[in-house]
């Protein structure tokens, strides 16, 4: 894979920005000091910034973490206060599900009627699912998704400074709850699938523990796997997680509040039903995946969700072309989403490098929208109109998405949804900009060119 230089951005004339962390681009965290980040942003881009120590905003703790003077606390409303992660009692694992045997994969897909979340939300009701965002308009909403739940976790190379920013470990049921309460209308998490065919939440394509032998998640069983980590039984000590810094050095990974690695069952019961969910689902970017494997992961996953999703609001993504067509072949209730990185890397499947592919790649495939990072759409706004244009919602991701005047620029531009780490502060200015902002009248068509299913009830 060839990494080139980012395209230079067109930036407003100043930028104040409470604390931002970037991160490099190769999978790995990179810890940046706010004053640090606002002046990355300065040298990049051309602009003024400036930066107030009081602006600092901080995540807020467990009641199991000693407070801070700097941490809030605010409860959305209709959040339950009853949904906890931390528990005692010992972990029952599910039941392993049969492999099947290699080139029958098929045998394994997962059943496409009877669907019960489906009563529900109905089949094809893509506007439930995304909060009644319409597809092909400027909408007035601007939708906040929590990245790996409340913000994803740093590994620092050798000379970085430790975040001012207490952390929730990542991608657990501790922080797609705190995102939750934060306001988040949405967390992102990322699903792969066990040796033995579960669907478990974990981001990075290798595990590491103290050997410090990278593993693949489908080289592990779901027992080998919730073996790793914090454990919900305080007794029990699980193996400790390592994760590797950009500078190459592995480190002990830890957070301010722990919380159990878990599957993606247990994030269906236990997350508030308030929030929606991203499942994203993951592939490795390097190494080429067979249709066996598409397969032997996809088919869990949705099997997943059709039994624990209960008429929560669910959207698909994957970076992984033939992925999405596969995710979209198999179900027709939930929007599928295709992500990319806007043509920052160049990858052998050109499918996958720029914004105009990815609108292909929905179009062929009947998608419902596209992911794409958020510095393609800053630097080319015109790119918003492109995929409105083709009917399909555009949501973004990217560090620069921690970055107040990055979000409020791409609001007035259209985009639909905002993947952001700092959840908190980002749900705080999207209340202020619609106090300040009536709703846009949209410019583009609002005629949807597919055909829409009925509710079943």
């Amino acid at each position: 894979m060839q990494f080139v230089a980012p395209k230079l951005l067109s930036f407003p004339t100043s930028i104040s920005s409470s604390s931002s962390s970037l991160e490099d681009g190769f999978g790995s965290s990179r810890l940046v000091c706010a004053e640090k980040a606002i002046l990355s942003i300065r040298n990049t881009f051309g602009v003024r910034a400036s930066f107030s120590s009081s602006e600092r905003r901080t995540v807020p703790p467990p009641a199991s973490v000693k407070a801070d003077p700097g941490f809030s606390i605010e409860t959305r409303p209709g959040m339950s206060p009853s949904f906890e992660s931390v528990s005692t009692e010992p972990r029952t694992l599910p039941q392993v599900l049969p492999v099947p045997d290699s080139g029958t994969a098929a045998a394994a897909a997962p059943q496409t009627s009877g669907l019960s979340a489906d009563s529900v939300a109905g089949r094809g009701d893509y506007e439930y699912h995304l909060k009644g965002l319409r597809a092909g308009v400027h909408n007035p909403k601007l939708v906040i998704v929590g990245h790996r739940g409340c913000g994803k976790n740093k590994s620092l190379s050798q000379g970085e400074a430790v975040d001012s920013r207490p952390s929730i470990r990542e991608n657990t049921i501790a922080s797609f709850n705190q995102a939750a309460r934060n306001g988040a209308d949405y967390v992102e998490f990322d699903v792969q699938v066990t040796k033995d065919r579960h669907a478990i939440i974990f981001h990075d394509d290798y595990i590491i523990v103290e050997d410090k032998v990278p593993r693949k998640i489908g080289d592990l069983t779901l027992e080998e796997f919730v073996g790793i980590g914090p454990q919900k039984n305080f007794a029990k000590e699980g193996r400790s997680l390592y994760r590797k810094a950009r500078d190459g050095t592995l480190n002990p990974w830890t957070a301010t509040m722990e919380d159990p690695l878990c599957t993606l069952e247990e994030a269906f019961k236990q997350v508030d039903p308030s929030v929606g969910f991203n499942i994203e689902v993951k592939f490795d970017d390097i190494d080429e995946t067979s249709d066996v494997e598409l397969r032997r992961v996809i088919y869990p996953i949705v099997e997943s969700v059709r039994q624990h999703s209960n008429g929560r609001r669910i959207y698909f993504s994957s970076f992984h072309p033939d992925a999405v067509h596969l995710l979209r072949s198999l179900q027709s209730t939930y929007p599928v989403f295709f992500l990319t990185n806007g043509g920052s890397c160049i990858y052998n499947d050109q499918r996958r490098n720029s914004i105009q592919a990815a609108i292909a790649v929905c179009q062929q495939g009947q998608l419902q929208g596209i992911v794409t990072e958020v510095q393609a759409v800053l630097h080319e706004p015109s790119l918003i109109s492109l995929i409105k244009a083709a009917n399909l919602w555009v949501f973004t991701y990217g560090d620069f998405n921690n970055v107040e005047e990055a979000v409020h620029k791409q609001k007035d531009a259209g985009v639909d949804g905002v993947i952001v780490d700092h959840v908190l502060e980002i749900v705080k200015l999207e209340h202020q900009l619609e106090d300040q902002h009536p709703p846009i009248s949209s410019s583009y068509s609002t005629t949807s060119s597919r055909t829409a299913i009925p509710p079943v009830f």
